[in-house]
């Protein structure tokens, strides 16, 4: 019983949010037609504000939606990965100018390491940047502007890689790192410097990197920041530092189209 009602709820949640999915969409493109003017001038600046306000709230709920979906696909098992070689660097550089861009004004400093560009993984792009984006405002929520979150990839035992996000911030308490992971979680809103949103995004995060068959932990300690760690496995890892034979497969693949 309690299984059916457990897959009777993630049916809800797939077709609702595709249900509350097509006005939303409507809802952001006429404010960003309206934002844009395209049939001549709002008026009063306020109106602009207002739109401006309208579309932020829009996107933020529609990021809420995008997450209950992507979890009933998930339990549902009809989330579909699209996997293809990767050049590491490009993504992670996509998803640091994303998260950099949520906020500018408001967030903490976000440093990225140097990536050697031989870095190459067979992984679905939306679904990295994905999980790199959910790790970087999730880490910004708990910084402080004068805190830093830093971003490196790295070699791991066996041939595996690692994507690494490390903040300064409030860090997690002891007593909910056992349940962080739990879908609809939230961390302190207290100590928080920006608005939750659903508590899904590490549910989320590595529900994802698991479908690639890698893990996503956590390591923090209160009051010194938090490190997540994404580490793919080998079998997803084309190229990398030192692997001369891998970058020559590569190259000769692009070559070939």
């Amino acid at each position: 019983l309690a299984a059916a009602a457990d897959l009777a709820k993630s049916r809800f949640l797939a077709h609702m949010s595709h249900e509350l999915r097509t006005p939303l969409n409507a809802i952001l493109g006429f404010a960003e037609l309206m934002i844009a003017e395209m049939f001549g001038p709002l008026g009063a600046d306020n109106y602009r504000s207002y739109m401006k306000d309208i579309q932020n709230s829009g996107q933020h709920l529609l990021g809420i939606i995008n997450d209950l979906l992507d979890k009933s696909r998930i339990e549902l098992g009809q989330f579909t990965l699209a996997p293809e070689d990767v050049e590491v660097a490009t993504v992670v550089h996509e998803a640091v100018r994303i998260a950099r861009g949520a906020s500018k004004a408001e967030q903490a400093k976000i440093n990225l390491d140097p990536i050697d560009p031989s870095w190459i993984a067979h992984v679905d792009r939306r679904v990295i940047r994905q999980v790199l984006v959910n790790l970087l405002s999730n880490a910004a929520k708990f910084t402080p502007r004068e805190g830093c979150i830093r971003v490196s990839v790295g070699a791991a035992a066996g041939g595996a890689m690692t994507l690494r996000v490390v903040d300064t911030g409030a860090g997690i308490e002891p007593d909910r790192m056992a349940k962080i992971f739990e879908p609809f979680q939230h961390q302190d809103a207290g100590r928080a410097r920006k608005g939750q949103g659903a508590g899904l995004g590490l549910w989320l995060s590595r529900s994802l990197v698991e479908l690639h068959g890698g893990m996503l932990v956590l390591e923090s300690s209160l009051g010194a920041g938090t490190t997540a760690t994404v580490t793919l496995p080998p079998g997803r890892i084309v190229g990398g530092p030192g692997r001369h034979a891998d970058r020559v497969w590569v190259e000769e693949r692009r070559r070939a189209g």
